[in-house]
């Protein structure tokens, strides 16, 4: 509860990385977080340098949960989504300034042009692209479930009767709401962290959420009770960055720096580096 708190409270800052390290160290540990976009946490990656500062600069909006975005113990920046978009950044010659914000709130941020670009682990979905522009596609994934290799669960339709965590306002809960026979079994979490933790304490009977997240998770806090089962009636989905409409110009970089890392072979080892490896830790999990 302790490092919860921590998170929050940095998710609130609006400093720059030094400034919210030091608040971070006195704040007192009674502090919430106000859910308001205008109080998002200005987040500094580490490599940042003036040397760039001729460079356009993009502004991102992410929601710390890991994989793909998290603050490490030095308080600077990592995960997935942050090494591609860094990596683009090299090759395109331009910088990035991330912001923090709360998963409901990434695509108000976009829409009140509060940020160009939004990272995180975003699916593309019909319903987003009537409102947003979608790069290229650069991760697979599905919806899988976290289960208990006693459970006898083997695919979706078995969590009827069965209690189940799940990252709310996803697709995950989309399929799960239309599957359990029992809303009230079914525990709706902030972040896919805080529903895995429900798993991982064998509090619920399954886990249901993006399967990428999940696998790196399960490498994180192994468990040998645990297993994730892929259902093969659910679709498959994809990963891409979300923008603000009527950006030609970002859409033509990140595009063309997405294709020159999957043929240099970045995007390989980044995958391999998240979601097939010990991937690093964050400081604090959300």
């Amino acid at each position: 509860m302790k490092n919860v708190k921590k998170l929050m409270i940095s998710a609130v800052c609006t400093l720059a990385l030094a400034a919210c390290q030091k608040q971070q160290a006195q704040a007192p540990a009674e502090s919430k977080p106000t859910p308001a976009t205008s109080q998002a946490s200005t987040i500094v990656p580490a490599a940042a340098s003036s040397t760039n500062s001729h460079l356009p600069k993009y502004r991102v909006v992410v929601e710390l949960d890991a994989p793909f975005a998290l603050q490490m113990a030095d308080g600077s920046v990592s995960g997935f989504d942050y090494d591609v978009l860094q990596a683009i950044g090299e090759k395109q010659g331009f910088t990035l300034e991330y912001k923090a914000y709360p998963w409901g709130s990434l695509f108000s941020a976009l829409e009140k042009s509060e940020a160009d670009l939004t990272g995180g682990g975003i699916y593309v979905t019909p319903e987003r692209q009537e409102k947003f522009d979608f790069t290229s596609n650069y991760l697979p994934t599905s919806t899988a479930l976290l289960v208990s290799k006693t459970s006898g669960i083997q695919k979706l339709s078995d969590i009827r009767g069965k209690k189940v965590a799940v990252k709310e306002r996803t697709q995950a809960q989309k399929w799960v709401n239309k599957t359990t026979d029992d809303l009230s079994k079914v525990q709706a979490k902030p972040t896919l962290w805080l529903a895995f933790k429900e798993g991982l304490s064998k509090n619920v009977d399954a886990v249901v959420g993006d399967e990428a997240s999940l696998t790196y998770f399960l490498k994180q806090y192994p468990d040998d009770s645990l297993t994730l089962i892929q259902d093969n009636s659910l679709p498959k989905e994809q990963y891409a960055f979300m923008l603000r409409k009527g950006q030609p110009e970002l859409m033509m970089k990140l595009n063309a720096g997405l294709a020159q890392l999957e043929q240099d072979g970045t995007l390989a080892k980044l995958r391999k580096k998240w979601f097939e490896e010990a991937a690093p830790k964050p400081a604090v999990q959300p």
